[in-house]
């Protein structure tokens, strides 16, 4: 039996996978600088229905200093900040810090080249509860990136919502009281 049909399919639809999602190791293209390296955590509802839920903020500043807009998600029309996340910065263990978003289409963000921006981000968490066990899912202490989304393009079709360049911070601590 020949097997080189199945192999060839097989590396084609890898190539189609892999095509879809933006390489870990691609570089990122507009580095975050996040206004301190740790942040310390406040309670602010002790009486959660699980437990304690906490929060932080942090300030990003960046420039685009690429040669091209880049285009941010967004929520909605509204809102000013971009889509964003914060993963744990191994990326291996699930973040307690990961923001819920459910979102209408908006149009992006544009952000040109040597554009300059603050964003002021609050964040909350854990966001997520085991349903039998209650016990908060990810985690909250650690090291954590903060990544915003971008598109490829501005316009509404297929090829402009495939991920656009990398942007996000180095790695920063957080902690508890």
């Amino acid at each position: 039996m020949d097997t080189r049909p199945v192999v060839l399919l097989a590396a084609a639809v890898g190539a189609t996978l892999f095509a879809c999602h933006e390489a870990p190791t691609e570089p990122i293209a507009v580095a975050l600088q996040l206004d301190r390296d740790t942040s310390v955590a406040a309670p602010i509802e002790t009486t959660a229905t699980y437990g304690v839920r906490y929060g932080f903020r942090l300030i990003a500043r960046y420039q685009n200093r690429t040669g091209a807009s880049i285009y941010f998600e967004r929520c909605r029309e509204t809102e000013s900040s971009p889509v964003y996340y914060i993963p744990t910065a191994d990326g291996v263990s699930e973040s307690g810090w990961g923001v819920g978003w459910g979102c209408p289409n908006a149009p992006v963000l544009e952000f040109q080249p040597g554009a300059v921006r603050t964003d002021s981000l609050l964040f909350q968490g854990p966001t997520a509860y085991d349903g039998i066990t209650h016990e908060p899912l990810g985690v909250l202490i650690g090291s954590f990136r903060l990544r915003y989304v971008t598109r490829k393009c501005a316009d509404e079709t297929p090829r402009c919502y495939q991920a656009g360049p990398r942007v996000e911070s180095g790695p920063f601590e957080v902690r508890l009281p």
